[in-house]
Parts: structure tokens; sequence; C-alpha cells
């Protein structure tokens, strides 16, 4: 089959699991023996652009921008799957590819301005009852009202990131509590299909899972913060990432002994750390789908503590391979999610592994997908 995947990559100033998900799905695609085209802006690329700013905030209010059509003429796919637009790509010109269209959602951004449906500490769907206003007024982009009218002019019903959608041949997303919310959205079903990871680099021989290990982004709805704030004595946490808190991550580091505060890794690097960590803290206060490193994770057989805000606590614990507990519960229900991965042992990291292999693994996701792309080429 001839795929095209179209993607606007984020810049590498921000480091974005979308973008590895794109690349690990085109290397899968072709080791399958598809033929497969990547069809990318990268902002990386473009952003020293004169007026960059005023055309990708246009581009997004309209959906007139960046044309990939004569490319996806000559290439001739049987199926477009598009993962990102924003803020690269026009998407006008995609209705005319619509039924050969597949869109992997990867998060809340063609509904919400700040693409988290989260605000001030809380979950919040204010938009999908009064487009454009709320968001606008809450600034709910970068903290900039100039800046969120263009995404809450493409997010309200008939703007172009909803209406991409709409018009999609078919449109996948992470979890069930997402496909709830799009379901009813968009007027339409779409379907669950998850993220994959290639299997975790072999472990050090004989070495023993010791302390715990927060990766990701340093951000308010990330959580991470008060992760530290709660850390209980006598466990060891590595902090992993970066982003606009890290000045306070760093502050209230400062402030417990057992709590080290690393550089950004290399993806290859920090698979190879996973497995050597007795967890995994997930301390996300919005309701995120499935971050990449959870499934990294699950590959090196290392189990999560989980916040009940991530959409798919739930099913990561009925299949027992995490541990849910509440952050505003505290450092006691943070202690007893640390207690009782614990206490799983061997038996846990096992079941991590088994989870992996059966749903989120790259032979799981190619059957998962070639399903798709057969309904809509």
């Amino acid at each position: 089959m001839r795929i095209a995947l179209l993607h606007s990559f984020y810049g590498s100033a921000q480091p974005s699991g979308e973008n590895a998900v794109v690349r690990d799905q085109l290397t899968a695609l072709e080791s399958a023996g598809h033929d497969v085209r990547l069809v990318a802006r990268h902002t990386d690329d473009v952003q020293a652009e004169r007026l960059y700013a005023v055309r990708s905030a246009l581009t997004a209010a309209t959906g007139r921008g960046p044309d990939a059509g004569a490319e996806l003429a000559a290439f001739a796919p049987d199926v477009v799957h598009v993962h990102n637009t924003f803020p690269n790509w026009g998407t006008a010109w995609l209705r005319d590819w619509a039924p050969r269209t597949v869109v992997t959602v990867h998060n809340f951004r063609p509904l919400c301005a700040a693409a988290t449906l989260f605000r001030d500490g809380a979950g919040c769907q204010e938009c999908l009852r009064t487009p454009v206003l709320p968001a606008v007024r809450h600034a709910c982009y970068r903290g900039s009202r100039a800046a969120t009218v263009p995404l809450a002019l493409a997010t309200r019903p008939g703007g172009p990131l909803r209406t991409l959608l709409v018009d999609a041949a078919a449109v996948t997303v992470l979890n069930g509590p997402a496909k709830e919310v799009y379901d009813r959205a968009l007027g339409r079903e779409v379907r669950v299909l998850p993220n994959f990871v290639d299997d975790a680099p072999a472990p050090a021989s004989g070495a023993t899972p010791d302390g715990w290990v927060y990766v990701g982004r340093f951000t308010p709805e990330k959580g991470v913060v008060g992760l530290i704030d709660s850390w209980p004595a006598g466990e060891r946490l590595d902090v992993v990432g970066s982003g606009p808190d890290l000045d306070a991550v760093r502050a209230a580091a400062a402030a417990r002994e057992n709590v080290t505060v690393l550089a950004q890794l290399d993806r290859a690097d920090l698979r190879r750390r996973l497995g050597g960590y007795e967890g995994l803290v997930l301390p996300s206060l919005w309701a995120e789908g499935l971050p990449m490193v959870v499934l990294e994770a699950m590959a090196a057989g290392t189990p999560t503590v989980v916040s009940t805000a991530v959409a798919a606590s739930a099913s990561l614990a009925d299949r027992g391979v995490a541990v849910p507990y509440t952050p505003s519960a505290g450092p006691t229900d943070l202690s007893r999610a640390l207690a009782v991965v614990r206490a799983g042992g061997g038996a846990t990291r096992i079941r991590a592994c088994e989870v992996h292999a059966a749903t989120y693994s790259r032979t799981a996701w190619l059957r998962a997908i070639t399903a798709v792309y057969d309904d809509v080429a």
C-alpha cells in the first residue's frame, strides 16, 4: 500500500512525543513492506522566516496556508495519514483528499486552544459549550489573549482544525476517554488506536531496580512541582525533562535531598535507563492520554504510579501494570501507591512486558492500523 504520513514537526526546543511517534510509524510501515512518503514541515526550518508568527496564526485561524496537494498528487497515495497540522500546514486543501484521509489525534488541540481541556488547575470543557470567547478571555494559549485568538477560531465548530476531523474518512484517538469526548464533539464515531514503542534495550545483567523516575515536560498541568513537594522521605526520585517550569522544579528539588533533576536525556539513553527504576511516576493533573514514556516503561518491564487524572489510569490499573493515586490527596496516597508497586515485585514487571507485547508493540500497532487503512483505501 502507498501511504503518505503528513506532520508538522514541533521545534527541537520543545521535545515532542508526537515527533517520535511519526518517525517510529514511518519506520514500522516501511519495515512491513509499504511504500511510505513523509510529507513534513519542520518548525526549526521555518520559524526564523520573516513574519512567521503572523503567517502561522493566519494559517491556524483560516486553514489556508502551506499546501501539500502537489506533492501528494505526484506520490498518489492510497491513504493520507495526518498527525499534526498546527502550526505549519494549512488544512483547507485536505478536503480534496478527505475520502482517503486518516487523522490521528494525540491530544485535544482540535477542540481546545490549550490542547488539554485543563485550566487553572482543573479540567475544563467550557469551549465545548461556548466556543471562542472563553478561550480568549482566559488566554488559554501561552497566557496570551492575542496568541489565543487564532486557535480559538480554529477549534470552534466549523473551524479548520475541527472540520479536518469531520471531513476525514477515519479518525483515531489514543484511549477510551478521549474517544468519548471526540464522539460527542464531532457527532461521529472515532476509533481507539494507541501508539506503540519497540522492545526495550536489554537491561544490565543482574541489576536490581532502584528508585523512581519522572519523565516529561516541566509545565503546570504535568504536576511535577507538586510531585516533588509530596515526595516521601526515604525514596529516591530522578526528575528528567525540561520546560517552562524548570526553575520551579529545580527550586523544589533543592529542598529535597532525595530528589535529583537530570538534564533532558537522549531517547535511546532514557530507554536504557528505564528498566533500572522500580517505577515511573506520572503525576499529571490533566486528562492526558497515554504518554509515550509509559509505553517505553512497560516495554522495559517498569510499572507506573499514575495520577487518577490521566485518562488511561483505570485501564492501566485493570491490566495490572499501574497503580493509581490522587495527587491532591498528598504524600500519604503517593506513599501507598509506591508501596503497592514495590509489593508487586517481579510479577508486575513481567505483566508490564506482556501487556506491551499484546497491545503496545510494533506488531500490535501494524495489525490495528492496517485494518484502518484497508477500510479507507
